[in-house]
């Protein structure tokens, strides 16, 4: 808060990453890239760091794609990104 009282402690749930390589968008290992090419370290991070990747369309389907497993049907899931523009137009 703005006055910087302690309020308590705040607990949350583990969470697990199900996005194989997330910060390693160039590992073919996990990624696949159809008309895409990736530059690491090519952006600032929303962190401050030189760590973003860039990505960029050439050809294709101009698709950058993961498979994931997801372990149970009846949970909720999130998929959140930082994303901004860069040379693109679109």
């Amino acid at each position: 808060p703005v006055t910087g009282a302690y309020l308590g402690w705040l607990i949350e749930e583990q969470r697990t990453n199900l996005m194989l390589g997330s910060a390693d968008l160039g590992n073919a290992g996990y990624w696949t890239a159809d008309g895409v090419t990736v530059a690491a370290n090519a952006a600032v991070a929303p962190d401050g760091n030189t760590a973003a990747e860039r990505l960029t369309y050439s050809s294709g389907n101009n698709r950058h794609s993961q498979s994931v497993s997801i372990p149970a049907a009846a949970a909720s899931y999130t998929l959140s990104a930082y994303v901004k523009a860069d040379t693109a137009t679109y």
